[in-house]
This record gives structure tokens, sequence and C-alpha cells, in this order.
């Protein structure tokens, strides 16, 4: 899972909640990003998605 620090959609607590419910799950939060860090940062999105 990624989520951005300022998602409005899913803030960070809901994030790790979800999280904390799927086992084996990444959690990152990267960045100042909103909910659309693939456009709001895309190359930290893109390097976190192929190096997880």
């Amino acid at each position: 899972m990624i989520v951005g620090t300022h998602d409005f959609i899913c803030p960070p607590g809901v994030a790790h909640e979800v999280h904390a419910g799927i086992p084996d799950a990444q959690l990152l939060e990267p960045g100042e990003s909103g909910h659309y860090e693939h456009i709001e940062q895309p190359d930290e999105f893109a390097a976190i998605v192929r190096t997880s």
C-alpha cells in the first residue's frame, strides 16, 4: 500500500488500520503527496513500485 501524507480520501491513519488487517502487506508513506501520488510525485511513485 502507498499512502500520501496529505491523502484526503484514505488518510494515513485509515491506511494504517487497513494495513494491519492484511497479512504480509507493506505500507509505504513517501513524500508529501495527497491521494494522487502517481500524478503529484511520479518519479518517487515509480521508484517505489520498481523496488517493492
